[in-house]
């Protein structure tokens, strides 16, 4: 979290640089936001490892991934752009799908919840899952996010759509 953080503080100096005229700072601490980001990204990475479920994990990843397109982008490189797009989107997908949880060594009632288990549609015999619906609502809106920047339109339509499936009343997701 603190090279998360630091990456943010770095690309708003960056942008007050920018704005200042002062593109050799801007630069050098654009530089700094990218690196810290990627630091980030290793831990991330190592805690996903310890916790492969949680949630905001995968929200953090997934930004991370989105603002190191946004620089790759500005570099012109926008295949690695894509990649850093695609790696988001596959972040937001596997917490939603859950595949995770139905790994073996991840599956420690072997209730088979590879079949049966998603982040967005917990039905447990005699347990509350209502806590899930603002977590998946959260995911859907991200990944509808990413798709929108993308220019996926239906795909950003889609996952709008089961944003609202698991909280009808967010004004958030309505308006996108």
């Amino acid at each position: 979290l603190v090279y998360l953080k630091k990456g943010g503080d770095d690309k708003r100096m960056a942008d007050q640089y920018r704005a200042a005229g002062k593109m050799p700072e801007a630069l050098s601490a654009l530089q700094q936001a990218e690196d810290d980001w990627k630091q980030a990204l290793v831990y991330f990475h190592k805690y996903h490892d310890i916790d492969p479920v949680f949630q905001s994990n995968y929200s953090r990843m997934g930004w991370v991934y989105i603002q190191l397109a946004d620089i790759e982008r500005a570099k012109g490189n926008n295949t690695l752009a894509d990649q850093y797009d695609q790696d988001a989107e596959n972040g937001y997908k596997e917490y939603l799908s859950a595949t995770i949880c139905g790994i073996p060594q991840n599956e420690l009632t072997r209730q088979h919840w590879d079949r049966t288990h998603r982040h967005f549609d917990l039905h447990l015999p005699g347990i509350d899952t209502s806590e899930f619906a603002p977590l998946a609502s959260e995911m859907f809106e991200n990944l509808g996010n990413l798709r929108f920047m993308r220019g996926r339109y239906t795909d950003a339509a889609r996952a709008y759509k089961l944003a609202i499936w698991q909280t009808p009343t967010n004004v958030r997701i309505l308006k996108n």
